[in-house]
């Protein structure tokens, strides 16, 4: 065998090989099995790497099975042999270059914010924790107490790119303080005591770095959400905060975006699909990830109870490809173990019941698998309300005793297609940006839309 041909069957079997296993690569990927089920483009282009690994497997079936190859069908049959793989080969690096370029180049440091943590035993404020990220190992000292009171120095042992400064014992409804190193202090106020009246404020799907998003009408909404005067005591991101989430720039911007108003009001995020997709995992885990106790990543579900009432945090990013069976059973052992007269509250990135449209191969409206799924246990354990995002639209719906507020409402562009209209829904506002607004005072809460302008569009009253 000449070593013209050796070379030829050598590039052949790269060819049909490295699409197909990056296409398998892709697809193991968190959340991509939703991903590439619903989602259109991203079905065509792991399928067009299939498709070229399997041709340029074809044609060295051809080459090798075609001895006599003389002629034009002869010169063809050997162009098939050198153009499928050679093809596949560059559409592969294409894609992988797309995905693994930004992630892996770009990288900065990403300002603080104030996160919640879990809630201690017999307390009824969570801890809190000062958070951020820098590209270069650093070592920090935080100081931090009671705004009238003696600050406390927390140093770090060693230098670290993911900085986390836990804040425990917390007083409700108490003033706080921290600097960082020689910065400017932040003040935040603790949520009030169990049994008193609160606020929190809940949206998702900012999109940062996304053309068609309105990065000047996310910061005017968590400008409302975390100014003092308004007296929200917690922020709720409800995911897809990167329009792209392998992509270490678009953290970069987001962190600079949310930083100047989640550092001051305790914010809790959940993973939207756009967070994690292609590989993002691992970008959303290093920028808004809960470390756990062993020093490991925390699951990407959990539990916060503040002020007597419960908040549940699910992995949902779109149907049921995150929900795992570990998360399956945790979720149905909290919600077993919450008082039925407490109040509890399930956050997630994908709605349940909404109105909408068909796009990109998917209907954008009540979700049948999650409904299926989850709904039932709603009814069961006397879940009282469900917020979420991903549909990007105002909407509030009830079914079955539970309220469920779509609020994908963050600054991404607003979904319009309206071809139907759930049978659960309440009330509706395509094209508006703004967030939830919702105020538990004892037996009821009241629940409202804000616009970006901190305008309430609409409000309702629940009773537990």
């Amino acid at each position: 065998m000449t070593g013209r041909v050796t070379g030829r069957r050598a590039i052949s079997i790269i060819g049909g090989t490295f699409p197909l296993v990056f296409a398998f690569y892709a697809y193991r990927l968190h959340g991509m099995t939703d991903y590439i089920n619903d989602y259109g483009p991203l079905q065509r282009s792991l399928l067009y790497l299939v498709m070229a690994g399997v041709l340029a497997w074809a044609g060295l079936a051809i080459d090798v099975l075609w001895r006599n190859k003389s002629g034009r069908a002869g010169a063809a049959a050997i162009g098939f042999t050198w153009l499928m793989p050679v093809a596949a080969i560059f559409l592969t690096v294409g894609f992988a270059s797309y995905i693994l370029v930004p992630k892996y180049t770009g990288g900065g440091d990403v300002p603080p914010q104030l996160i919640l943590l879990d809630t201690p035993a017999g307390r009824s404020v969570p801890n809190l924790a000062v958070s951020f990220y820098t590209a270069a190992a650093s070592k920090n000292t935080l100081l931090w107490g009671e705004a009238d009171g003696r600050l406390k120095a927390v140093t770090e042992r060693s230098a670290v790119r993911k900085h986390w400064f836990e804040l425990a014992g917390l007083k409700p409804d108490t003033q706080y303080m921290y600097t960082l190193n020689d910065s400017p202090a932040v003040r935040f106020r603790t949520p009030p005591a169990a049994g008193e009246t609160f606020w929190f404020a809940a949206a998702g799907d900012a999109h940062v770095g996304n053309k068609t998003s309105d990065p000047a009408a996310t910061e005017r909404i968590l400008k409302s959400i975390s100014k003092p005067t308004n007296g929200y005591s917690l922020f709720f991101d409800l995911g897809d905060t990167a329009q792209l989430g392998f992509d270490n720039g678009m953290w970069q911007t987001a962190g600079a975006t949310f930083s100047p108003y989640t550092d001051s009001i305790p914010t809790a995020y959940v993973a939207g699909n756009h967070d994690t997709m292609l590989g993002g995992l691992d970008l959303y885990q290093r920028y808004l990830g809960v470390p756990s106790s062993d020093g490991e990543e925390a699951p990407l579900w959990r539990r916060i109870d503040c002020s007597g009432v419960h908040f549940i945090l699910l992995d949902l990013e779109w149907e049921l490809g995150t929900y795992v069976p570990a998360q399956k059973a945790w979720l149905e052992a909290q919600l077993k173990s919450i008082p039925q007269r407490d109040w509890t509250i399930v956050l997630c990135h994908t709605f349940f019941y909404a109105s909408g449209g068909q796009e990109d191969g998917w209907p954008w409206y009540d979700n049948k698998s999650v409904i299926a799924e989850l709904t039932p246990l709603f009814k069961k354990y006397d879940v009282d309300l469900v917020i979420s995002g991903h549909k990007h639209q105002a909407e509030i719906l009830q079914n079955d005793g539970v309220t469920y507020v779509v609020a994908g409402t963050l600054g991404g562009r607003p979904d319009t297609i309206l071809t139907y209209k759930s049978p659960a829904s309440h009330w509706l506002k395509q094209g508006a940006l703004g967030f939830a607004d919702v105020t538990i005072q004892g037996s009821s809460a009241t629940v409202a839309f804000r616009g970006a302008d901190d305008k309430v569009l609409f409000r309702t009253t629940i009773a537990k």
